[in-house]
């Protein structure tokens, strides 16, 4: 039967064994997949709204808007995702991670004549 410190030395080895096992383990791990956010954008008569800019960004702090409402260009997050609506109004946008999130839109610029 083992004792004393042997038995100490076996428990501190099992411990860093299952740890690096552990670790080994979560880095095999695949990463989480992007969530994906996806709708139609109608206007106000229900007709779908082609051509529009829709952005998604990381919701932001009562202070980071505070500062944009003043000037700040720089005060918002940077979007996450961004992308223009189809002829069907429909668009696809991506988030990286679990959150709140603000959606953006904005009319495309009119086209130069």
């Amino acid at each position: 039967m083992v004792r004393g410190p042997c038995l100490g030395m076996l428990r501190v080895q099992a411990f860093l064994a299952l740890a690096v096992i552990s670790a080994a383990s979560l880095w095999a791990q695949p990463a989480d997949p992007p969530l994906i956010v996806t709708g139609t954008l109608l206007d106000e008569r229900g007709t779908p709204a082609a051509d529009v800019e829709v952005t998604l960004r990381s919701y932001p702090s009562a202070y980071a808007i505070d500062l944009h409402l003043l000037g700040g260009a720089d005060a918002l997050p940077e979007p996450a995702d961004r992308a223009l609506t189809g002829p069907d109004g429909a668009f696809s946008l991506s988030a990286p991670a679990i959150g709140p999130y603000r959606l953006e839109i904005r009319p495309s610029p009119p086209a130069a004549r």
